[in-house]
C-alpha cells in the first residue's frame, strides 16, 4: 500500500505537535469536568505515525462518534454535552454523560473489543473527580499491537514494527470494514430490486404477489427464496469490484465464478427452480459497475455512468457470442443462431438501452407524478414488453408472435397514457399470456435492473 496515496493531503505531525494536542485535549477535559461535573468520555483513534487526518481516518472516527452516541443515548439517555474538534494532530469527542462512571467504561470496552474498528478506537473515561478509569480494572484486554497481536507495549520497547507498517495496517482495517459496508449496501439495494419485482402486481405472465401467472413450477415464496440466497453474490461481486485494480473491460472474465456459484445457490434454494438465472448476469454486472465506480472515488452516481460502465465490461459477451458455433447451444445461442437476437447479454453490452431509455423514464416520471413504486413499475414493464427482445418470450412461442403482441402493446401504450388504466391494460393481457403459456421474464429482469438503478443513482 502506497502510504502517501492513503493519506492524501494530509499533513505530518511531529511529537510536539502531539504532546502539545494532548495538552490541549487535557485542558478541555477538566474544563467540561469543572463546568458539567459529571463523568466525561474522551474519544480519539489510535493512528500509528505522523499522519492523523486523512478521509478514511476522518470515515473512521466519524463511524466511531455514531455508534457512540447510539450507545450512550440507550444506556445512559443523551450526553449533557458533546464536543467535536478536527485537527492535523487528530479527530477528537467529548461527552459529558450522568451516569456511572464504571458502568460507562465497561460499555466503550465492549464497544471497542466489538466493533470491527474497535482496535482502533481510543475511549477514556474520566471519574467526576476527573481521575482516569483503568481498563484493566473494568475487565478490559489489554491492547494488543496491530500487525503481531503482542502487547502493545512489547512492540514499542522493542521498537519491533516500523510507524509506515503500522500505519499501513490502520488503514488497511479502515479500507477493510468501509468497502464491505459499501458492498452490503449494494447487496441490500440488489436483493430489494429483486423482491420487489417479484410483488409487483399485475406483472402479465409473471409471477407476482397475487398468483403465478404462467408458471406451474414456482411462485413468490420461491422467488423470495432465490433472491435471498443472491445476497452473497451480489456483495462479493461488489467488493471484488472494489478492491481490485484490473481494468473494467477484464472484470466479467475476473467475476465469472461468483455467477457460477451464486446459480448454484438460487438452484439449492428453490428446489432446482431456475428463478433469476437472468438477474444473476444483469444485476451482477450492476454491482460490478458500481462497486468499481465507488472504487474510483464516485461520490454522485449517476444512472448513465452506472449504464455505461456494465457496456464497457459486458462488451466482450457479445463477441463471443457472435463467434461461438456451439454443438449444444443455450436457448440465447439458438435464439441468436436463428434470428440474430443477443438477448440480454446484447443489452448489457449496449448498456442496456431498454433500461436507460425506456424503463428507467416511465418509473422515475410516474413516481414524480405521485404514483407507486408498484404503480410506475407495471407501467414500466408494459414498455420494456413493448420495446426489448425477451428471448424467453420467444423461446416459449416463436418470434412472430411476440412481434404481433409487441405491436398490440405499443398501440395500447400510444392510447392509453393514466397509470390506473394501463394497470388495467395489464390484467387483459396476464390473461391472455396465461392463455398461451407466455411469461416475458427478460423483461421482468430488465425491471428489476431498472429498480436497482433506480436506487442506486442520483436522477
Amino acid at each position: 500500500m502506497d502510504i502517501r496515496k492513503a493519506v492524501g493531503n494530509s499533513t505530518a505531525v511531529s511529537l510536539e505537535d502531539m504532546l502539545e494536542a494532548r495538552e490541549r485535549r487535557a485542558a478541555a477535559r477538566e474544563g467540561l469536568t469543572a463546568v458539567w461535573g459529571m463523568p466525561i468520555v474522551c474519544f480519539s483513534l489510535n493512528i500509528p505515525g505522523k499522519y492523523k487526518l486523512f478521509p478514511q481516518a476522518i470515515e473512521c472516527f466519524e463511524e466511531g462518534t455514531r455508534s457512540i452516541s447510539r450507545m450512550l443515548a440507550a444506556k445512559f439517555g443523551a450526553p449533557a454535552h458533546v464536543r467535536e474538534n478536527r485537527a492535523v494532530t487528530g479527530c477528537e469527542a467529548f461527552y459529558a454523560v450522568d451516569g456511572a462512571a464504571g458502568e460507562l467504561k465497561r460499555a466503550l470496552l465492549s464497544l471497542e473489543e466489538s466493533h470491527p474498528l474497535g482496535r482502533l478506537f481510543d475511549a477514556d473515561v474520566y471519574d467526576k473527580a476527573g481521575r482516569q478509569l483503568n481498563r484493566s480494572q473494568y475487565g478490559g484486554k489489554e491492547r494488543r499491537c496491530l500487525l503481531c497481536d503482542s502487547p502493545v507495549w512489547v512492540c514499542v520497547r522493542l521498537s519491533r514494527h516500523s510507524t509506515d507498517d503500522l500505519l499501513r495496517r490502520a488503514v488497511g482495517i479502515m479500507e477493510d470494514y468501509f468497502n464491505g459496508r459499501v458492498a452490503e449496501d449494494i447487496a441490500r439495494l440488489a436483493v430489494r430490486a429483486l423482491l420487489t419485482e417479484a410483488c409487483v402486481a399485475p406483472k402479465p405472465g409473471l409471477v407476482d404477489r397475487i398468483g403465478a401467472g404462467s408458471h406451474r413450477d414456482m411462485d413468490i415464496f420461491t422467488f423470495i427464496d432465490g433472491s435471498c440466497s443472491l445476497f452473497s453474490y451480489f456483495r462479493e461481486v461488489a467488493l471484488f469490484c472494489r478492491r481490485d485494480d484490473g481494468d473494467a473491460p477484464e472484470l466479467l472474465r475476473r467475476i465469472r465464478h461468483f455467477g457460477l456459484a451464486a446459480e448454484d445457490a438460487m438452484y439449492a434454494s428453490t428446489g432446482g427452480v431456475n428463478t433469476q438465472k437472468g438477474a444473476i448476469y444483469s444485476l451482477g454486472l450492476i454491482c460490478a459497475a458500481a462497486g468499481y465506480l465507488q472504487r474510483e472515488g464516485e461520490e454522485g452516481m449517476t444512472a448513465e455512468a452506472l449504464l455505461a460502465l456494465c457496456s464497457v465490461i459486458a462488451r466482450e459477451e457479445t463477441d463471443a457470442l457472435r463467434s461461438a458455433k456451439p454443438d449444444n447451444p443455450t436457448h440465447g445461442e439458438a435464439l441468436y443462431l436463428r434470428h440474430g437476437l443477443t438477448g440480454i447479454r446484447g443489452e448489457a453490452a449496449k448498456g442496456f438501452p431498454s433500461v436507460r431509455d425506456c424503463a428507467l423514464p416511465v418509473l422515475r416520471e410516474a413516481m414524480g407524478q405521485g404514483y407507486s413504486l408498484e404503480q410506475a413499475s407495471v407501467a414500466a414493464l408494459l414498455h420494456l414488453i413493448a420495446r426489448a427482445d425477451d428471448t424467453n418470450m420467444i423461446s416459449r412461442s416463436d418470434l412472430s408472435l411476440y412481434r404481433d403482441i409487441q405491436e398490440q402493446v405499443r398501440r395500447e401504450l400510444g392510447r392509453i397514457k393514466e397509470i390506473p388504466r394501463l394497470i388495467t391494460f395489464a390484467k387483459r393481457l396476464g390473461r391472455r399470456f396465461v392463455e398461451l403459456n407466455l411469461s416475458p421474464g427478460g423483461c421482468a429482469d430488465l425491471l428489476a435492473v431498472a429498480i436497482f438503478v433506480d436506487s442506486l443513482t442520483d436522477v
